[in-house]
């Protein structure tokens, strides 16, 4: 125990030489220098520890450094960063021109082109605002507090000399309205059995079906001066021309 007392006396006394001096200015150890006193003050502590199974572990400083310069360094032939935005001079997906082009462009079509067929013809026959709306008198809806109806007519009538049945409710129509130029709201999800989106039913020969979209508008609005109505259907996005508007 004595030996050991004696070198970390001696390794204490080497390490205030040098820091310290005989009254000079103090002696400016160089990083490897440092590296040196803290490597063998910890072999010293750690040779002649009694306290634990290993004590400390000499460490190899100089292998340590180039292990740390090696992990930073990239990796030749590595993954690099890529980067969201186009190279210098490469045009962006679009029609050729430069523009980009949505991937499902909204484009104008009738009811009819959507939802009718040879003997089925579809036609919008008007809108009008209304607090309440009620289906063959035993069915009434109420609009919210603040909002009124719009209440979009829509005819189906069956030319043909046989019965033709219906069933919009499969292909999940989803419309929206945008009257005056205010912001587009949806169509209401109702129990209405004339309800045109969620429509299934058989029209007779030669008769007429009467239909209904129905949507929410502040009050605030008190004529309908424009209406544009939008209908995503099928996979595509189509603005509805209101021909008989």
């Amino acid at each position: 125990m004595k030996k050991s007392n004696v070198q970390i006396t001696a390794a204490a006394v080497f390490a205030a030489m040098l820091l310290g001096g005989c009254g000079d200015e103090p002696y400016a150890l160089s990083e490897k220098e440092e590296q040196i006193i803290v490597n063998y003050s910890a072999h010293v502590v750690g040779k002649f520890n009694k306290t634990g199974k290993e004590g400390l572990r000499l460490i190899d400083v100089e292998a340590l450094l180039e292990e740390e310069a090696a992990a930073q360094e990239p990796e030749a032939g590595g993954d690099t960063e890529l980067s969201s935005e186009s190279p210098a001079g490469t045009p962006a997906a679009g029609d050729g021109s430069g523009t980009p082009v949505p991937e499902n462009p909204v484009q104008t079509a009738s009811l009819g082109e959507l939802f009718g067929s040879e003997n089925i013809k579809v036609d919008y026959v008007g809108s009008r605002l209304s607090t309440d709306y009620v289906e063959k008198e035993f069915y009434a809806m109420d609009a919210d507090a603040g909002m009124v109806f719009l209440v979009v007519g829509i005819d189906i009538t069956n030319v043909g000399e046989e019965p033709a049945a219906l069933d919009f409710l499969s292909a999940t129509p989803a419309f929206t309205a945008v009257v005056n130029g205010e912001p587009a709201v949806a169509a209401e999800l109702t129990f209405l059995s004339n309800d045109f989106s969620t429509l299934e039913a058989e029209v007779e020969a030669k008769a007429t079906l009467e239909t209904v979209l129905l949507f929410q508008i502040p009050e605030t609005i008190t004529s309908i001066d424009t209406l544009t109505l939008e209908v995503s259907v099928n996979g595509g996005n189509y603005q509805v021309n209101l021909e008989n508007m």
